[in-house]
């Protein structure tokens, strides 16, 4: 009976290992193209390459890893202005570990780390797809996912790939009612960015199912853990700043990002749609074209814990005031987007596939130039 077990064990990795390697080697390349197309930009303005990668969010970012975050919020003209405290803490912290393993210095950290990162979810959104349809689907939706046209964030020193990883290793662990795993991924995404909360919801969501449907008690362990990482960092800011709300006036004041119910952003698509910008439409066909993916993620019946996921991620982004020309990036987050267009292509001739998603990394690596180093609004 071992012996079968054994048998079966190695059978299921061999299944596995193509779409494995397929993924992390799709994972490295698109990160090289991306990393290539900044180095040779960069050295045709004379710039270090790390000056890109390190633009923009990535600046903040670096000023936690190396000096930490202030004592006092920077004041000017009465109010708090821009500073590192809107920027929360896991993802710095872990690339100064990387800085200091490898001696490398914050952009060439940053880059290894989120290359890392962003193979682990791929990996695991590929399982999360997987518990709801087939093997190919799940491939070619983790694929997608990396050569999304956004995903050049993925190569500079922004949180994303880490945040990403953490949310779908939740999902799945929610999938197999691994309840503290669970609550303690949500806590650690919770502990990267903000709109980790939308994972202990996902958890509380996951933990009244299980009760309603086994009486499992144990289930709330999730819900209970989840919001920590969150709530243990605006504790730290309270201790260490001496002001109960420091990280929410410094989004207010500093970066004029709060709910506002989408009144900023409607006003933004309006601006956009009579000036006829180029970039500004980008934004807004981009937003259009996830709200549609949203929608079809509903007409598809995914699962409802990845419903619920994506549609806090969307309501999230586009309810709070911010610069509009980071929710394709907020929106990213919300990977199952992905599911309806991988489940649409999994029929598809593999040449046609190749090619199509070879266009989508060009365009992804050509953004990644052209925002670092053309736009003056962040990604």
């Amino acid at each position: 009976m071992v012996t079968a077990a054994n048998d079966l064990t190695s059978q299921k990795l061999r299944n596995v290992a193509p779409a494995v390697g397929l993924i992390l080697v799709i994972c490295v390349a698109s990160r090289m193209l991306c990393l290539l197309g900044l180095y040779l930009r960069a050295h045709q303005l004379g710039l270090p390459v790390g000056s890109l990668v390190t633009k923009f969010d990535g600046a903040y970012y670096q000023a936690i890893a190396t000096s930490g975050y202030p004592h006092v919020l920077p004041v000017s003209h009465g109010e708090v202005v821009k500073n590192p405290v809107a920027f929360f803490p896991l993802f710095p912290l872990l690339v100064k570990a990387v800085m200091w393993v490898t001696g490398l210095g914050f952009a060439g950290a940053a880059i290894l780390f989120n290359t890392i990162a962003a193979g682990v979810a791929a990996l695991l959104i590929a399982e999360v797809v997987k518990q709801h349809d087939d093997e190919r689907t799940a491939t070619i939706t983790a694929i997608l996912w990396l050569v999304w046209p956004i995903a050049f964030v993925l190569t500079l020193a922004y949180s994303e790939a880490l945040f990403i990883a953490l949310a779908a290793g939740c999902l799945l662990a929610l999938f197999r009612q691994n309840w503290i795993a669970a609550g303690v991924l949500a806590a650690l995404a919770g502990a990267t960015r903000p709109n980790g909360l939308i994972l202990a919801l996902c958890c509380a969501v996951a933990a009244v199912t299980a009760f309603r449907q086994d009486r499992q008690l144990r289930s709330f362990i999730a819900p209970v853990i989840a919001p920590i990482g969150t709530l243990a960092y605006f504790a730290w800011l309270w201790n260490r700043t001496g002001r109960t709300t420091a990280w929410f006036t410094t989004e207010s004041q500093g970066w004029q990002v709060y709910f506002d119910g989408g009144i900023h952003n409607a006003e933004k698509i309006g601006s956009y749609l009579h000036q006829g910008r180029a970039d500004g439409l980008g934004v807004v066909l981009f937003t259009v074209v996830l709200t549609v993916l949203l929608v079809m993620l509903y007409v598809d019946k995914a699962h409802p814990l990845l419903l619920v996921y994506a549609t806090g991620i969307f309501v999230l982004a586009i309810t709070t005031r911010n610069d509009f020309s980071s929710i394709p990036r907020f929106l990213y987050s919300a990977f199952p987007l992905m599911m309806p267009i991988g489940s649409r292509l999994q029929n598809v001739k593999w040449y046609l596939l190749a090619g199509l998603l070879a266009s989508s990394a060009v365009v992804m690596a050509g953004l990644a130039i052209y925002i670092t180093t053309r736009s003056h609004y962040p990604p």
